[in-house]
């Protein structure tokens, strides 16, 4: 299927003749197709270097008086210049594949400088991958492992490269106040090494925008990793009026009110009482009856004190659990305050169920390096609870650190 190609100044014109006589195949003819529109693209390109070199510099057996030339060598100043050769650049879209723009390089005959005046325009990556592709290759990285990413994208960059340029575009939280946080942390393993980082991370919880309560919107306000105490200096920074977290912490002065999660007390006085020699039935009983009182929302705030203190009477005997208890008990009652403002949610419950996801995300690809691993977890909850934002700051990272202006 021959292509003919004809151009000047004003436009680009080609024609395409079909001598066969016969019908093709769909995808035969798709490919030809696409091997066509790469032909036009780089005479596209090739057309107006030349037009915008004849107009800077004069033709090019009939150049320019020096006075009336617009274009300059960028070391020494000189108008002396003359047309080298064409450099051809391959770049890899993710529709298209591969491929290769040409470049028209000019020489100063003063200094000898050799340059292509016309990168800046064309906008060419500094590395073989233009932006749309990266964006999809990182993508699949905040789903998968960087190898599976790779594979996932045709013709698309190694793992190595989505890794390093994962690390060059860290998204930026833009939310600086809640009504309502949430707070908390998991563990991954540490890269070559035996400790392990903790990553914490700040949601703010909105209210229902559906019947069923539980679907509510989140925003991702902070992130840490290192030690669970790293959360507590990017918590004072934060303007939280309402403050939910599962005790690990001491977090009383995070917020104007901190309470604790309502079901994750008895689920920690569970474990407490295998501790103290509770077990079978009787440690069932006891965690059922703590249960029904920290999740109940009808007590007050007197009335929780005065069953929660009567359960540390009937349950002197398992020590460990009862401190816990008694730990909790000023945050449970913060929740049970008539007075004070209702946060949007009491539990942890939207955060816990989130640990599931990234914990999915970071069991594929061994240990991590502190850096990497906070760069992937503010990828991956930007692009969950975020996506637009996370989509325009990815954009504007990868052309700020991809191309040449």
């Amino acid at each position: 299927m021959p292509v003919q190609i004809q151009s000047n100044e004003d436009e680009l014109q080609f024609q395409l003749i079909d001598h066969s006589g016969q019908i093709r195949s769909l995808w035969q003819m798709k490919d030809q197709l696409q091997q066509l529109f790469f032909e036009v693209l780089r005479e596209w390109i090739r057309v107006q270097q030349q037009r915008q070199l004849e107009a800077q510099l004069g033709e090019k057996w009939q150049p320019m008086p020096a006075r009336w030339r617009r274009i300059s060598c960028p070391g020494c100043g000189s108008v002396d210049l003359r047309r080298k050769c064409w450099r051809e650049r391959t770049v890899t879209f993710a529709r298209w594949g591969e491929v290769s723009i040409p470049r028209r390089q000019v020489e100063c005959t003063d200094c000898g400088w050799t340059w292509m005046p016309f990168a800046e325009q064309l906008e060419l990556p500094r590395g073989r991958y233009g932006p749309e592709l990266l964006e999809q290759s990182i993508r699949w990285a905040t789903e998968v492992s960087f190898r599976k990413a790779s594979e996932a994208v045709l013709e698309g960059p190694s793992a190595h490269t989505i890794w390093r340029r994962l690390r060059q575009t860290v998204p930026t939280p833009t939310c600086r106040d809640a009504p309502t946080a949430v707070v908390d942390s998991t563990d991954v393993p540490e890269w070559q090494g035996e400790g392990q980082h903790a990553l914490s991370l700040v949601h703010r919880i909105g209210p229902a925008t559906q019947k069923r309560s539980e679907v509510r919107p989140r925003r991702l306000l902070t992130v840490t990793v290192g030690a669970e105490a790293d959360i507590k200096p990017k918590l004072a920074d934060l303007q939280l009026q309402s403050l939910i977290h599962d005790g690990n912490l001491a977090l009383e002065e995070a917020a104007e009110q901190v309470g604790r999660c309502r079901w994750h007390v008895p689920y920690t006085v569970r474990h407490l009482l295998y501790s103290d020699d509770i077990t079978g039935e009787d440690n069932k009983e006891r965690v059922e009856q703590l249960h029904r009182i920290t999740t109940d929302p009808r007590l007050g705030k007197q009335t929780l004190e005065w069953r929660l203190n009567l359960w540390l009477m009937e349950n002197s005997d398992a020590s460990q659990a009862c401190e816990h208890v008694r730990r909790a008990r000023a945050g449970l009652m913060e929740l049970a305050d008539r007075k004070s403002r209702r946060p949007e949610v009491e539990t942890t419950s939207h955060v816990e169920r989130e640990m599931l996801e990234i914990n999915k995300r970071f069991e594929n690809g061994g240990g991590w390096t502190q850096t990497g691993a906070k760069a992937m977890l503010l990828h991956h909850q930007m692009r969950r609870h975020e996506p637009e934002n996370w989509k325009r700051q990815l954009r504007e990272k990868l052309e700020t650190t991809l191309l040449l202006n």
